[in-house]
């Protein structure tokens, strides 16, 4: 039986969900697309694994935005700024609102895509906002998270969960990979005979 929402196969209720039940998928450009960035707006990326990196190079390609990444890793940062990201956060060594408070000159973000979805990222996140902003949540690294619901109607936030994206998002990019437009980002190259040794790194 076809999904009723047909234009939004990935949220089916018999799901046959691209990159999950079938080949394929595009966590990181649906979450983009999300996130509704603009040229003029401040975008945070939190965790900047394969998903942030690549979010990072299609935020740049597709929307323009300044965008603002977030991570423990300082290795993981020096990738993301050579990949398009405007600014980095180390959020273990800085106080990672304030920083942020200061990389937008006070404004806060417009918008946050958070590829950890735990319950320190997302107080974080909760902690850095401004007025109308959509908080996309990837990341399925899980926990609980206490909100203060007085602050939803009152400053319009949108928390939004994101797992993958529709056929046409794939359609989309699979247009922007053609256009070489997204690069992979490789961090090792290992040998077939060397596959056990991957699977332990």
């Amino acid at each position: 039986m076809p999904c009723v929402h047909h234009w939004e196969e990935n949220l089916c209720d018999k799901p046959g969900s691209l990159g999950i039940y079938n080949d394929g998928g595009c966590a990181a450009y649906g979450s983009i697309k999300n996130a509704k960035v603009s040229s003029n707006d401040n975008f945070v990326i939190v965790g900047v694994g394969g998903l942030g990196l690549m979010a990072i190079q299609l935020a740049k390609a597709v929307t323009g935005a300044k965008i603002l990444s977030m991570d423990l890793d300082d290795n993981k940062l020096k990738v993301a700024k050579e990949n398009g990201a405007n600014s980095v956060v180390n959020s273990r060594k800085e106080d990672p609102v304030k920083t942020v408070m200061e990389l937008t000159d006070k404004t806060r973000p417009d918008a946050v895509i958070d590829f950890v979805n735990s319950s320190k990222t997302v107080e974080t996140d909760m902690n850095m906002l401004r007025r109308r902003v959509r908080v996309v949540l990837v990341g399925l690294f899980g926990g609980e998270l206490k909100l203060n619901l007085v602050t939803f109607p009152t400053r319009a936030y949108r928390l939004i969960g994101s797992y993958i994206g529709t056929l046409n998002d794939f359609r989309d990019l699979v247009s922007l990979a053609k256009k070489v437009i997204i690069k992979p980002v490789i961090s090792n190259r290992f040998k077939l005979d060397d596959l056990q040794k991957l699977y332990k790194y």
